[in-house]
């Protein structure tokens, strides 16, 4: 099966998908383009996938 491109169907549930950076210290999200947690000052820093939940009927 090959991928074609996309025609914003969201079959795949991509756009439902965000990514956001966190601390691997203490688990706080670090804003875009920042170097270190505003928290802690840590820069060892994670991306993590937020799948939001299901949506109910």
């Amino acid at each position: 099966m090959s991928c074609y491109t996309c025609t914003h169907c969201n079959k795949c549930g991509m756009f439902s998908i965000k990514v956001v950076v966190v601390c691997k210290s203490c688990g706080t999200e670090v804003p875009v383009g920042a170097g270190a947690c505003p928290a802690c000052g840590g820069t060892s820093l994670a991306q993590k996938v937020i799948k939001p939940a299901a949506p109910t009927s």
